[in-house]
Order: structure tokens, then sequence, then C-alpha cells
């Protein structure tokens, strides 16, 4: 987990511990699936729609996969991000009603096992770890909800946004001279679609801090030159 000269002097606030981008443990794959082939898929690929009865759970190995809703006017709501190690589809296997979001694909490669259900069940009622490996997904993803309910319910747009960045630089970032260099690209209206504001509200909080020195923009990728910054903005704003 990245350091911020704060996180020495205070525990760490839950918001900052329950990141949109969700990952586990991969020694599971081994452990459970290593018969099970991986597949391969290109970004925006659909694994299953909102109210579909999918046959699978699915394991995914490689890249990124956004659990979003929407309704028929075309508005979206991402809940959270999928990333390596992570279990999707496994709501609908536990309660045997339809998927509640939908999954598509968003990194430019996804490599995914599908896990019939019926096998997925079969560990969780014969393998005391396995059960406790979807347990600690299914608490990650509650932590993460709540987090997210109290930032629309409570946060100002800064502190939202400032809530990715911090996740993104915990996560998907290696050191620069000047600070952190965040290494996957993303748009705007993602960022938007995942903390609840509009691409132009995004657009303008990150033009805002980059003329205020704390991120720097080049070729895509977005520099954090002052991490205590992002850290800062999230609680101060909340």
């Amino acid at each position: 987990m990245i350091q911020t000269p704060a996180s020495g002097q205070e525990e760490q606030p839950q918001l900052l511990q329950a990141s949109p981008w969700l990952s586990e443990n991969t020694d599971y794959d081994k452990q459970f699936f290593s018969s099970y082939p991986a597949h391969t898929y290109k970004k925006g690929h659909i694994f299953y729609s909102q109210e579909e009865n999918s046959d699978y759970v699915y394991l995914l190995c490689e890249g990124r996969v956004c659990l979003s809703i929407d309704n028929p006017n075309g508005d979206a709501k991402d809940i959270f991000i999928a990333d390596k190690g992570f279990i999707f589809g496994k709501l609908s296997a536990l309660d045997c009603m339809p998927n509640c979001c939908y999954a598509i694909g968003v990194s430019d490669t996804i490599i995914v096992k599908l896990i019939p259900k019926g096998h997925f069940t079969e560990l969780l009622n014969t393998d005391i770890h396995f059960c406790q490996y979807v347990m600690t997904m299914l608490t990650k993803t509650v932590r993460t909800l709540i987090s997210q309910i109290r930032l629309i319910t409570f946060g100002s747009s800064r502190a939202r946004v400032g809530y990715a960045l911090y996740h993104l630089v915990n996560q998907y970032s290696t050191p620069y001279k000047e600070g952190r260099l965040i290494n996957i690209t993303f748009t705007h209206q993602e960022i938007g679609e995942l903390i609840g504001l509009s691409r132009v509200s995004v657009s303008n909080i990150l033009s805002q801090m980059v003329k205020q020195g704390i991120l720097k923009k080049k070729e895509g990728y977005y520099y954090v030159k002052d991490i205590e910054a992002i850290y800062r903005c999230v609680l101060d704003d909340l």
C-alpha cells in the first residue's frame, strides 16, 4: 500500500481501504481450477447481461472487467472493477437469481476461466478454504459498496475524484522522479460512471489538480506529484 505522510501518524480510514478495483490471491486458480482452460477476450466483450441467467462464474486470470448497472434510458453506474484473481458472476450462483448487473471487459485483453456453477457450489459445500476465499471476496465487495454509498451521499465531487485517484495510485502506479505514474489509462467518463459524476465534472476537477501541481498529464497518462494532497482531498472534503 502507498504510504502517505499522514498514514504513518494515524490509522488508515476504511474509505481508503475499500478500493473499487477488486483483486484477490491467485493461488486458488492452481489449487481449484487448474484443469479449466483459459479463454481470451478483447475490450468491450460482454460476459453476461443484466437480468440474465448465465451457466458460469468467471475467474479473472488477467485484465479487468467492470460490473455495471444501467436503465432503459441508457444511464449507467459502475459498481466495481474486477481484477486478477477475482471471481465475478458468483451472486447468481449463490442465490439462483438472474445477474443483477452486467460484466464488460475494460482492459485491452481479458483472460478468464469459465467455471460451471455446479462445480462452484460443490466447492463451497465441501472445501472450507474455498469457502473462506469466496467470503473474502464478498466482504471486500460489501465494504466497497458501503464506501461508494458514503461518498455519493456525503462526499464532495472533489472527494470522489480523490478517492478514485488514491486507489489508482495504490494499485496501478510505479515511482517516478516527482511522485507516482499511474500505469493504466482511463477516460473521464469511466471515472465518472464509477463515482457518480458527469464526465465534465471529472474533467474540471482533474484540470484543477493539474493547475495546482497535484497531477501532471503526459501522453494520456497521469502522474501524481502530491500523494498527500490526494489523501487529504478525500478526507477533508467528506
